[in-house]
């Protein structure tokens, strides 16, 4: 069983590292010559899977997603035997640990299967679909996890309880406020579609960009596996043994 000295200290900040590597090395590969030149504020991160406009760097954006898939699925397997030895609310322990199971097998189907290999007919979203249910997983897992681990105060650190309560709640408020405003009031004002580089062009915040908050929660979400690590005790008991570190 892997201890959580490991994960902290190898597993996690090489992981977070290759993934930022990669998105920034499938950004400056986006090619100079073409004919939709890319914008870090208006498009979103899964732009740079584009197989056609983007035919060398989409290759390191499937990469970033699959290591942050196998990152969550190792977190996963890890965390839920941890959590698992808090004596109250197990059954959303539970619930946590399934939907952060989804999330990894989400993102790293993202990674795995480039935007457009699978066509269905009539269908063209199974990359919105496995992209969702990545961070829809991880946002869900963070949702059941948050009771049980209130509730464990004498075993789990109250200060990564109020971390993860912020590190959620005000991106996730802020960019509710953003998407609603402007999709109420900024869109029909200006007569835009999907957000993109038109957006600007009519002189409109990059606050209200959806994928300005895309990138932020992201972030998040990468942020939030390692507070799961940090937050289980350094020793607990898993039946009969130990997680010495």
């Amino acid at each position: 069983m892997l201890k959580k000295n490991t994960i902290l200290k190898y597993i996690y900040p090489l992981s977070s590292f290759l993934i930022l590597i990669s998105l920034l090395i499938a950004r400056f590969l986006w090619p100079s010559d073409s004919p939709e030149p890319y914008s870090d504020i208006w498009e979103t991160i899964s732009g740079l899977g584009n197989t056609e406009l983007n035919p060398v760097g989409y290759i390191f954006f499937q990469i970033a997603l699959t290591i942050l898939g196998i990152l969550i699925l190792i977190i996963t397997f890890y965390i839920h035997p941890q959590m698992l030895t808090l004596e109250k609310n197990q059954g959303q322990t539970k619930l946590g640990s399934f939907f952060l199971l989804l999330g990894g097998i989400g993102f790293v189907l993202t990674g795995l299967i480039p935007d457009g290999t699978i066509e269905i007919p009539g269908w063209d979203k199974f990359h919105e679909l496995t992209s969702g249910l990545g961070a829809i997983g991880v946002l869900l897992a963070a949702f059941f996890y948050w009771l049980p681990t209130k509730n464990a105060k004498d075993k789990i650190n109250q200060k990564y309880v109020k971390i993860n309560i912020a590190l959620w709640w005000i991106p996730l408020v802020l960019a509710g406020f953003a998407y609603g405003y402007a999709e109420l009031v900024i869109k029909p004002r200006y007569d835009l579609g999907w957000y993109g580089p038109e957006w600007g062009e009519a002189g409109v915040s990059g606050f209200y960009s959806f994928s300005v908050w895309e990138r932020i929660l992201f972030a998040v979400i990468i942020i939030y596996m390692g507070i799961l690590v940090l937050m289980v005790p350094k020793s607990t008991k898993i039946g009969n043994r130990k997680d010495e570190n």
